[in-house]
């Protein structure tokens, strides 16, 4: 009985030592076919996990409130945690690395959850600051609703952590294995943009500034490969847009604080889409994508330490 467990045993070491090379292989020998496995294989997987996980709650699942924020948090509840289980499979079996390695060590990064947050809060007000003062919007009325605002903290932070996840933490750190990072940044912030094609009312300009805002969301991560500061930003810049100042967010409808009527100009105000189809989110996405990149940059730098040391009467300099 000893023997054939003991040639099982063998059978199963080979097997997965076969498989570790070639998961090696495929990533540092063939960069190409690893980036189209990514793309055309495992990235549909992740999709096609959280659709059916969404599918079968449907089936079993009474919406407390049709269409309402309780049955979008649930059912967004659902595909997250599909797919975040669909991308640990996909991390530990082919990538060799933890969940938690594609950004989520919090060790000094409360810094970059606060600007995050701080950032996108301030040029969405800049945005409707201008708006309103050259007569493009007009506020109508206040409407607080306490658990409106707390469901929609709820939401939006899903949203933040699921797109986060998907789109910096796995596809863009996927892509940054085998290509250069600013390759990599316009690539996943192309998919960034195709994946926003259905929301209602898109056009050209909607589509620029989606895949400008893939660019913002990741310029910070291909420095710092941490997902603090997108999700945090991601987060403000959602929340404060929609369900704080009343636009529509990528052309969704919210149940907003403040209530307002836009006219005008489309390609200033939006039009249906809502901010994020006008020119002027256009430029301060492109001015915050340079300053954030030169932040990053020099940030970086400073973190880096040169550490000295010796040994065998030699000299070792190390950088990290």
């Amino acid at each position: 009985m000893t023997r054939p467990l003991n040639a099982l045993r063998s059978v199963d070491q080979i097997c997965w030592s076969s498989y570790n090379t070639l998961s090696i292989l495929m990533k540092d020998k063939h960069p190409h076919l690893y980036f189209i496995i990514v793309v055309l294989i495992l990235f549909p997987l992740i999709l096609f996990s959280e659709f059916l996980a969404q599918f079968l709650l449907s089936k079993f699942y009474s919406p407390l409130d049709s269409g309402g924020l309780i049955n979008k948090i649930a059912f967004l509840s659902a595909g997250i945690t599909s797919a975040f289980l669909t991308i640990a499979i996909f991390r530990k079996f082919i990538d060799k690395k933890d969940f938690k390695s594609m950004g989520f060590d919090f060790r000094n990064r409360l810094f970059d959850l606060l600007l995050g947050l701080a950032v996108g809060t301030i040029l969405i007000s800049i945005g409707f600051i201008v708006l309103v003062i050259f007569g493009y919007l007009e506020v109508i009325s206040f409407n607080f609703d306490a658990n409106w605002l707390i469901g929609y903290i709820v939401l939006m932070a899903l949203v933040a952590l699921h797109e986060e996840v998907l789109l910096r933490g796995y596809l863009l750190n996927s892509f940054m294995n085998v290509s250069n990072k600013y390759v990599s940044l316009v690539i996943s912030s192309l998919i960034f943009a195709a994946l926003h094609l259905l929301n209602p009312n898109i056009s050209i300009i909607p589509i620029v500034n989606l895949f400008l805002a893939g660019i913002f969301l990741g310029i910070s991560y291909i420095h710092s490969k941490n997902l603090w500061f997108p999700m945090s930003l991601h987060f403000s810049w959602n929340f404060i847009q929609g369900p704080i100042l009343g636009f529509q967010v990528s052309g969704q409808e919210v149940h907003p604080l403040i209530s307002h009527q836009i006219s005008g100009n489309t390609l200033i105000t939006g039009g249906e889409f809502g901010f994020e189809g006008s020119l002027i989110a256009t430029i301060l996405i492109l001015t915050s994508i340079v300053a954030l990149d030169w932040f990053f940059k020099r940030n970086e730098a400073l973190k880096k330490k040169i550490t000295i040391g010796f040994s065998e009467n030699e000299l070792i300099v190390t950088e990290d």
